[in-house]
């Protein structure tokens, strides 16, 4: 009886049912695996229509409760790269295999990097208000390249590298007055900017 009782259990918000999906998975997956281009028609969020994209597709992952196909859009001649994408595989609505194969190495995404491949790394700094944020903040790794400071009001400033930023000041607004973007230091001198 105690074999059978289940000592922990995953609570999920917001979870995406993949069953009417998975003609689209195992397309995905062969494609990978014979290292063939596809053409998706693909419905990003907020258009009204779907739009047709040759993708190379180079690994699928699970992210927020969410599958994405990792790869790469393709010239209109299917051999070069043409930039970095990822697709979310409930906004898919077909794939279909072509005979053209992948000519290209498509960089490794890595897994160890806060939120989804959009640009080149960039680090970025936030500064956490001393209370329940900077606590959540210090209990977490978030990417593996970061640095966690102390500072003397019992807030936290975090340091850390990314290749998306829709989505770090997604997140640093999610944490409202708690939380301030102080400046990617890609694109600044070193001077402390802040970004509201």
């Amino acid at each position: 009886e105690k074999v059978q009782k289940r000592q922990f259990a995953f609570f999920s918000k917001g979870r995406i049912d993949y069953s009417p999906y998975f003609e689209q998975i195992e397309l995905l997956i062969q494609a990978m695996e014979e290292k063939r281009i596809c053409l998706v028609r693909y419905k990003a969020a907020g258009k009204s229509q779907a739009k047709e994209h040759r993708f190379a597709v180079s690994r699928i992952i699970s992210m927020n409760n969410a599958l994405y196909a990792l790869g790469a859009g393709v010239t209109e001649d299917f051999k070069k790269l043409r930039h970095l994408t990822s697709l979310a595989v409930h906004r898919i609505r077909d794939v279909i295999l072509t005979d053209k194969p992948v000519l290209f190495d498509i960089p490794e995404n890595d897994p160890g990097m806060f939120g989804l491949p959009w640009h080149e790394p960039r680090t970025f700094r936030i500064r956490f208000k001393p209370g329940k944020a900077a606590d959540y903040v210090r209990e977490r790794i978030w990417a593996d390249q970061q640095k966690l400071e102390e500072m003397n009001d019992g807030g936290v400033l975090l340091e850390l590298t990314t290749r998306s930023e829709p989505e770090i000041t997604a997140w640093v607004r999610s944490f409202g007055e708690d939380a301030e973007l102080l400046f990617d230091a890609a694109k600044n001198d070193g001077d402390i900017h802040v970004r509201r």
